[in-house]
Formats: structure tokens, C-alpha cells, sequence
């Protein structure tokens, strides 16, 4: 909630939305839930991004943060990431490999449209965040 923000409600805090990411990835990590240690990491990634944008962090800590996530997913078997970690590692990849293959390149794009995934994640979140706070049934 701190890092998209509830409209009229609660403002988007990416400093705030970070410490309950690094929070939430060390508890993964002590636990060995490996998807969720992924998705808090590139979250981490994302707000030191909008961060870095805003002159908060420096170019080093974002390097680090995007090295860390690069090889979270370079240690992980492709089949196992979503379509969205996929398009994120496609990017990295991109950015990070140097003399990059364009064969991985299309690998990583073509496993990424093929699997199906519920896109509309961020709608039910809304819908759940809504009915908690208004106490009704949206939709």
C-alpha cells in the first residue's frame, strides 16, 4: 500500500514501501520462500530506482541493488519465473551482459509471453484495499 499509494487515502512512500520490502525479504530469506524473496527483492530494485531519479540514493546503491537482482535471477531456472520477473531479467540482461546473446535475448521474451498470469494482480489488490477501507462489495 505504501508503494502505489490509495488514492485520497494514502500516498504513494517509496522510502517507507522499501523498509517493509527489505523487511519482508529477510523473512523470506530466513524462511527459503524463494518467489517471494524474488518479488520483494525487485520491488527493493524499484523503489531505489524512483529514489535514485529523485537524487534520493546514489548511482552505486542502485548499481549494487540491480547487480543483487540480476543475479538472483541469473541463479534461478527460467522456467520457474513468472512472465513478469521474466521481462524484468530480459531488461537486466540487456543492460548488465555485456556482449549479450541475442539468442537468450528471444529466449527470455518468447517464455515470457507464453505464460498465462493473472495480469489483473494490481485490480484485485485494489478491490481488496477498497473493501477494507469502505466496507462494501466493489464489483
Amino acid at each position: 500500500m505504501c508503494y502505489y499509494g490509495i488514492c485520497d487515502y494514502l500516498n504513494s512512500n517509496k522510502e517507507k514501501a522499501m523498509f517493509y520490502f527489505k523487511r519482508a525479504y529477510k523473512l523470506a530469506k530466513e524462511k527459503g520462500y524463494i518467489y517471494l524473496r524474488r518479488i520483494n527483492y525487485l520491488y527493493i530494485y524499484k523503489c531505489r530506482k524512483y529514489l535514485y531519479k529523485n537524487q534520493k540514493i546514489s548511482l552505486i546503491k542502485l548499481n549494487k541493488t540491480k547487480e543483487k537482482l540480476f543475479r538472483i535471477y541469473e541463479n534461478e531456472n527460467e522456467d520457474n519465473l513468472n512472465s513478469i520477473e521474466l521481462y524484468n531479467y530480459y531488461k537486466l540482461y540487456k543492460t548488465c551482459v555485456t556482449g549479450n546473446t541475442q539468442s537468450k535475448l528471444t529466449n527470455l521474451l518468447k517464455k515470457g509471453k507464453n505464460i498465462k498470469i493473472y495480469y489483473s494482480f494490481i485490480d484485485y489488490i485494489y478491490i481488496q484495499k477498497c473493501k477494507k477501507i469502505f466496507g462494501k462489495r466493489i464489483l
